[in-house]
């Protein structure tokens, strides 16, 4: 599948009357944007990351670690800012992935990964309605038992009534 996708590639560039001089050329570039992409991944500079990788994609759409590594990014930027828009992204790439390798092993783990994390955070967010939730039954039941619920609610009542 990637040598028919980059035979189509050629195919189109030669039809456009690019020169293989010039594919060459974007080819290096595409790999320089990616060097400087895993540079910072590494840092975890996830805007740039994602910026250098996507220009790479652009010369070269078939490469499949630059597809893996744009899905990483996107993950890595997902679990530090939680935009829906990032999670889609991820879902996005490693669907790209798996067309061009459809056993990448290394695309099904971030897919794992962005699920384990998504869950991860819902059940968070669960847990932490549910505990405010108790306070706050609790706090009321802790009023009710020493009757200082209704004595609270008679003086918003009462001071209602005096304006």
């Amino acid at each position: 599948t990637v040598f028919l996708l980059t035979m189509n590639w050629k195919k189109i560039a030669a039809d456009l009357g690019i020169g293989p001089e010039e594919i060459q050329l974007a080819q290096k570039q595409s790999q320089d944007h990616y060097v400087r992409a895993q540079g910072y991944a590494r840092l975890k500079y996830w805007d740039d990351a994602i910026e250098e990788l996507q220009e790479a994609i652009a010369f070269n759409p078939a490469n499949v670690d630059m597809l893996l590594s744009l899905s990483q990014a996107y993950l890595g930027r997902w679990q530090l800012k939680h935009q829906r828009a990032d999670e889609d992204q991820v879902r996005l790439r490693v669907r790209q992935s798996l067309m061009v390798q459809p056993d990448s092993e290394e695309a099904l783990k971030i897919l794992m990964a962005l699920t384990k994390s998504v869950n991860h955070r819902r059940n968070w967010f669960i847990g932490l309605g549910l505990f405010a939730g108790a306070a706050i039954a609790g706090g009321i039941g802790v009023l009710f038992w020493q009757g200082g619920l209704p004595y609270v609610c008679l003086l918003y009542t009462s001071d209602a009534a005096d304006e």
